[in-house]
């Protein structure tokens, strides 16, 4: 066998916090389910043409999730293969997909998955005046609260109604033509009801800052009586399946007639997973290949509703690495220290791979600060020491105060066929 790798997801979801920086990880996102945006939480995805002025549909885009060989197998860092000299090779790979999960924005709960919470916001730029401020939810083009707006009875029949609070651009809009919006309204002398309204059309009036949407029929029948405390928030998207159709893998043969090396040389990781019920006071021993000269620690916090099973993502207050006996610190590290980076920063480099953030907080597709709350942040170890003849003893002494649940010890080592 040439390379066997397990629990991969682990490692690079981790990595890749350190390995790309903000620019990057926004910009290499196409390769995934849904790319970033740019910065602007209302912009979208490159993967939906959100039209969001005018009266062209909206469209979503197909793509292809693209996964590189060479972040799979350290083989696959090679450029030629002689599958003349090797002969018949097998690839196994096994996908785990029971953690992706379909998160909406602009719902109308308000959790992480809906972004419901969006509507009930009052931004400082809704108006000038902090008297004439309003939600994100108000429709109607005169202020009836903080909350909602009013529609006089003569704008009801037209379908078109304004939006209560200003936006300085489109960019700031949350509106997109085909997007559903659940209404509530209370006509003059009538009882409140909802009604559910999909968007045909969007008018930006730059000079005034006041939006204008045009929906698939009239308010309350289109009836000709004024509508007071109206508000909006999105509608909940239907329960969603995620199903793979099929995988391929692209393999180019080189027909340049350059001859492939005699030999190949390759980096690969080796894996090793313990489990433990919780220990606040972890320390174990481990024996390490002697060729390993790098070795990242991950530990998933598996405590709480929703329990990480990729992140490392445990509290980890201080942490003490010993091989053979001898301490790598004279004290134990801090975690998200200038201690604890400069380990990180030591075993990046003896791994020829620059350190490029240690902004350790995992984006949402959001891809804004504000938006970072309560969001993953990670806390891997990482360690390097020499090559030597036999096999080294490594202790690990972590301290957390949820507890150690998961261990995962990742050594790099080098091979050669």
């Amino acid at each position: 066998m040439v390379e066997d790798i397990r629990d991969l997801n682990v490692l690079k979801c981790n990595m890749k916090q350190y390995t790309e920086d903000e620019i990057e990880r926004v910009c290499q996102s196409y390769k995934g389910f849904n790319g970033m945006n740019s910065g602007n939480q209302l912009n979208g995805t490159p993967f939906r043409d959100l039209v969001k002025e005018g009266t062209v549909a909206s469209t979503k885009k197909q793509h292809e999730i693209l996964i590189d060989m060479k972040d799979i197998f350290g083989l696959g860092e090679v450029d030629m293969l002689d599958t003349g000299r090797y002969g018949q090779g097998e690839l196994h790979i096994t996908i785990d997909l029971d953690n992706i999960a379909i998160h909406q924005l602009f719902g109308k709960s308000t959790n992480d998955n809906s972004g419901g919470d969006y509507w009930a916001i009052i931004d400082e730029r809704s108006a000038v005046a902090q008297a004439d401020r309003v939600s994100n939810g108000a429709l109607g083009e005169t202020r009836a609260g903080a909350s909602t707006g009013q529609i006089a009875a003569g704008n009801v029949a037209g379908g078109v109604y304004q939006v209560t609070r200003q936006y300085d651009s489109l960019e700031e809009s949350p509106f997109h033509n085909g997007q559903q919006l659940e209404i509530t309204r209370t006509p003059a002398a009538g009882a409140q009801g909802t009604e559910v309204r999909t968007i045909t059309g969007i008018a930006y009036d730059s000079a005034s800052k006041f939006i204008s949407l045009t929906f698939d029929a009239a308010l309350n029948g289109g009836a000709a009586t004024q509508l007071n405390s109206v508000s909006m928030t999105g509608v909940d998207a239907p329960a969603a399946t995620f199903k793979v159709n099929n995988a391929t893998l692209v393999i180019y043969e080189n027909t340049s007639g350059m001859k492939p090396p005699d030999k190949i040389q390759y980096k690969t990781f080796t894996t090793e997973r313990d489990t433990e019920s919780g220990i606040t006071s972890y320390s174990r021993n481990y024996y390490v290949e002697p060729e390993c000269a790098n070795l990242i620690i991950c530990c998933p916090d598996g405590a709480g509703g929703n329990p990480s099973r990729y992140l490392s993502d445990l509290d980890i207050s201080d942490y003490r690495l010993r091989v053979n006996g001898v301490d790598l610190t004279n004290r134990p590290i801090k975690m998200n220290t200038p201690e604890h980076y400069d380990r990180l920063g030591r075993t990046f480099l003896n791994m020829d791979m620059p350190l490029k953030s240690i902004r350790e907080k995992v984006p949402k597709v959001l891809n804004v600060r504000e938006n970072e709350a309560g969001t993953a942040q990670v806390k891997m170890i990482a360690e390097c020491f020499p090559v030597t003849a036999s096999a080294k003893q490594v202790e690990i002494d972590i301290n957390s105060g949820n507890g150690l649940r998961d261990i995962f010890l990742f050594k790099e080592v080098v091979r050669e066929i």
